[in-house]
């Protein structure tokens, strides 16, 4: 392996593909220069050969156009532009593909399925398709329908963008069937059907017992109860710290010395008001970082100081402790840990990724050979809402042979709740929300303690449990006792940039029965700016290893070098234990495998992949017929799919490919100047416009309204000395 590179802030591109410093390149119409020239003379990728979305599900007559010469393009545009003023507005018309037409239709939705209707003439909405199609219905973008296409059968009928592909010509009706695929295939379960019934009922249900189910009240009772000796525990802490100040005054008196007053502020919990924040705005997050030192000091001296109680009251402590431990031994026996199946915490983890992880990119994930998937977080507040939102984010696809779900909740009973509606409604419930495939609904649960975003950082959830270790075991528990499946935790390295903390947490998580454990290299207050601390996150590997707790890093893998230099050296034979006690378990990547999905096949093959612009034009057409296919291929579900692929684009732009690069590897800090791709694609691919970008998807999916607006969630600025990180992109 090569040694590692200089860190630099710039992306050391080569010279000749760089654009004069200050110069504003039109990505659509930027120039071919001689370097281009020559690439594409040496590859098949040319203007020749454009990419076919027909073997993708997907086909619009845009393909030939986005590989054609800028020259081209124009001319070709301006002859659009000269269209009749009829032609014109009977286009604006189609392009109103914002939903607002068709809704106000008010369509059978059941009908334009199937051609019929269970309620007949007494339904209250409209069963004119005829009139639906002529009036309101934007222009089918291909006449290939991708979900016919994989299940044999559409569930859009007359709503669906390729209609055309199941249109009955004899009856009129767009819900033609393959048999033979409806028969081999499982597709999964559309949440506005069964899904939706399940919830509703669920929710209904949910509202009788307002106390909660058997499991829920089993964990308020231990709760409680756990709750009660803290507080018995607390006024024993005081106790034996007076004791103690008088211990230590009357030994000083022995010998004629004077009493100084015993500060006894780690025994009573409290926060040491000398630690200063070098931050002006981070002093509650240095308070909450002292809090958990404070509470460890707290256990240690308190240990050292019981010997100071009178013994009625040392012996009344060591009866409410034992109690306490056998109430607690009691409560984790009635957990579902028997009905767990184990689970293989090995090989490539695709993070959990917030508003970007979604089943069709984590489909993608998995096409290029990721192991391991985790949903986006769902939080337990809006699970217990039934929220139809959140429920989507817990569905799995069959290809997910690994696959977890993530929960963010600030304390225990919010968990409980939680896991025991997502137990009744995937795991007991008998309905069609069983999985197709057979697997089960998901495998794993991993707790999210490292969310640094405002939203949930205030409600005391996601990073904000790292200063509260009571609560991360309560939900810990509550997860351990409603849930048949392991569970992970994920944390970062603290609350702020001065005090690493996780490293206290290691043991007490590994002895409240979470699996796995994953450490993000930096605080909440770095967000995703600097560079990962993977010097603490191997620190940190040391104690959980000796916790005998799966241990995973996080933070700044965008290539196969970076994945393997903090790996254990299991091909050399000079590789010694002790270096492999200072290694994780396993890496989660995160927003390398956005900017660059195939990262998983470049470490399964140990090789840098030059990949070409086509071929990533490719992957943009393949997660859109993975898109229609989860969120529909009606205007809705088209606009949805839009909407996440420019969400993702808003971090593939930022990939330079391999033969721009003066030195390898790219680093994902570094922030890459304006530069040239070899051909037009590359060109295309890199423009960090938000316009450029939704081009590139009207190439896919069709033109977007005229009143489409886009602005993304995550702003690309995590570089190294970037004003904020990618706020949104947590898990």
């Amino acid at each position: 392996m090569s040694e590692p590179r200089t860190l630099t802030k710039v992306v050391p591109i080569k010279a000749e593909y760089c654009a004069p410093v200050g110069e504003t390149l039109d990505y659509r119409n930027a120039p071919r220069h001689k370097a281009s020239v020559e690439y594409i003379a040496a590859t098949a990728h040319d203007a020749a050969h454009p990419p076919s979305n027909h073997a993708l599900g997907i086909v619009t007559n845009h393909d030939q156009e986005l590989e054609q010469e800028p020259e081209a393009q124009a001319s070709k545009r301006q002859k659009t532009n000269q269209g009749s003023k009829a032609t014109q507005n009977q286009q604006r018309i189609h392009n109103k593909s914002g939903g607002r037409e068709e809704h106000s239709f008010n369509l059978c939705f059941t009908f334009a399925e199937l051609g019929e209707c269970p309620y007949g003439d007494k339904c209250k909405l409209s069963h004119d398709v005829a009139a639906y199609l002529e009036t309101c219905k934007p222009a089918d973008l291909s006449s290939d329908c991708p979900i016919f296409a994989t299940f044999g059968k559409c569930r859009f009928g007359a709503r669906c963008r390729f209609s055309s592909a199941h249109h009955d010509p004899h009856t009129d009706l767009f819900n033609l069937a393959d048999s033979a695929k409806v028969a081999s295939s499982a597709p999964l379960v559309s949440l506005n059907q069964v899904y939706k019934k399940d919830l509703i009922a669920a929710a209904k249900e949910f509202k009788k017992t307002t106390g909660g189910s058997a499991r829920v009240k089993e964990f308020v009772e231990w709760s409680n109860g756990a709750k009660d000796f803290a507080a018995f525990k607390a006024r024993v802490a005081n106790l034996a710290a007076n004791a103690r100040k008088e211990a230590n005054a009357a030994a000083l008196a022995a010998v004629g010395e004077k009493s100084d007053d015993f500060d006894h502020a780690a025994i009573a919990g409290s926060v040491d008001n000398t630690v200063k924040s070098t931050n002006d705005n981070s002093k509650e997050q240095e308070k909450q970082d002292a809090t958990t030192t404070a509470t460890t000091d707290f256990d240690e001296s308190f240990a050292n100081s019981l010997q100071y109680l009178p013994e009625s009251e040392l012996q009344k402590y060591h009866t409410r402790q034992k109690e306490n431990h056998d109430r607690e031994v009691e409560f984790l026996a009635k957990g579902r840990d028997v009905d767990k199946k184990p689970f293989e915490w090995s090989g490539t983890y695709l993070a959990p990724l917030t508003n970007v992880g979604n089943l069709p990119f984590r489909r993608i994930a998995k096409d290029y050979g990721v192991d391991i998937t985790c949903a986006e977080m769902a939080m337990c507040y809006s699970l217990t809402s039934f929220t139809l939102q959140e429920w989507a984010l817990v569905r799995r696809h069959p290809s997910e042979k690994k696959f977890g779900i993530q929960v963010a909740a600030a304390r225990g009973l919010e968990a409980a709740k939680a896991g025991d509606a997502i137990h009744k409604l995937l795991f007991e419930n008998p309905s069609n929300m069983a999985h197709p495939s057979g697997l089960a609904p998901f495998d794993f649960v991993d707790l999210n303690c490292g969310c640094p975003i405002d939203l949930v950082y205030n409600a005391g959830a996601g990073s904000a449990l790292i200063a509260n270790r009571s609560r991360i075991r309560d939900i810990i528990y509550a997860l351990r006792h409603t849930l048949p499946v392991p569970v992970s935790v994920k944390i970062r390295t603290g609350i702020n940039n001065t005090t690493n903390i996780a490293h206290k947490l290691i043991p007490n998580v590994a002895e409240w029965g979470a699996a796995a454990m994953t450490l993000h290299g930096r605080s909440r207050q770095q967000r995703y700016t600097k560079h990962a601390n993977w010097d603490y996150i191997n620190e940190c590997a040391k104690i959980a290893h000796a916790s005998g707790i799966k241990f995973y890093g996080n933070g700044d893998v965008l290539g196969f070098e970076d994945y393997y230099s903090h790996m254990p050296d299991t091909d050399s034979a000079a590789a010694s234990s002790e270096n492999d006690a200072a290694k994780v378990d396993g890496i989660m990547v995160g927003r390398g495998a956005l900017i660059k999905p195939w990262i998983f096949e470049e470490i399964r093959e140990r090789r840098v992949w030059d990949i070409s612009g086509r071929e990533r034009f490719e992957m943009f057409q393949k997660f859109a017929a993975y898109g229609i296919e989860h969120w529909g291929s009606d205007t809705k579900g088209i606009n949805t799919t839009r909407q996440y692929l420019l969400d993702w684009m808003s971090f593939t732009h930022r990939y330079v490919p391999v033969g721009l690069l003066e030195v390898l590897p790219q680093k994902l800090n570094e922030r890459p100047p304006v530069f040239y791709g070899r051909d037009y694609m590359e060109t295309l691919l890199a423009s960090p416009k938000v316009s450029d970008w939704i081009y590139v998807t009207e190439k896919i999916l069709g033109k977007t309204p005229d009143d489409f607006r886009f602005t993304p969630k995550h702003k690309s600025n995590s570089y190294e000395g970037g004003d904020e990180g990618e706020n949104n992109v947590h898990g």
